[in-house]
C-alpha cells in the first residue's frame, strides 16, 4: 500500500471514531436529561416483596452482563438478592410463587438469588450495581 492509501484510511478511521463519540454524547446528553429508567419503582416493590419470603442481606440492581445473561434495552437490569438462608429448591421455589402472585410483571422475572456468603458474586454487584435498601434498614 502507499503512504497516500494508509493515510486516507487512517483519516476515514479517525473520522469514524469522532462520528461514533458524537452519536454516543447525544445519546448521553439525551439520558441526563430523561427522568431516568421506570423500573427504579418495580425494583423497589420486587425487593419488599422478596424480604417477605426471604431475608434480604443485600440488593442490587445490576446490568444484565454481570450476571452474564443477555440484555436489551428494555431488560438490561437485573435485581440481584442475597441471603443468609440457603438457596435450595423449597426457598427459590417459595420466592418464585410470591413474587408471580405480587411483583411487577416487569421485573419478578429479571430477580436472582445468591447466598450472602457468595463473596465473588457480592464483588460483582458491589462493582457494577446500584446498591438497593429496604426502608428502615
Amino acid at each position: 500500500m502507499s503512504d497516500s492509501t494508509l493515510s486516507e484510511i487512517q483519516r476515514l478511521a479517525e473520522r469514524m471514531r469522532d462520528h461514533q463519540i458524537q452519536h454516543l454524547e447525544a445519546q448521553l446528553a439525551e439520558l441526563r436529561n430523561s427522568p431516568g429508567n421506570g423500573l427504579a419503582g418495580p425494583f423497589i416493590l420486587t425487593m419488599a416483596i422478596a424480604n417477605l419470603v426471604v431475608p434480604v442481606s443485600a440488593a442490587y440492581a445490576v446490568p444484565s452482563q454481570v450476571l452474564g445473561l443477555p440484555g436489551d434495552p428494555n431488560t438490561s437490569w437485573h435485581l440481584v438478592l442475597f441471603t443468609p438462608w440457603e438457596r435450595t429448591e423449597t426457598v427459590l421455589l417459595d420466592l418464585r410463587n410470591a413474587l408471580f402472585d405480587d411483583a411487577p410483571a416487569s421485573v419478578r422475572d429479571r430477580v436472582e438469588l445468591f447466598s450472602h456468603d457468595n463473596s465473588a458474586m457480592l464483588a460483582k454487584c458491589q462493582t457494577a450495581g446500584i446498591q438497593l435498601h429496604l426502608h428502615g434498614q
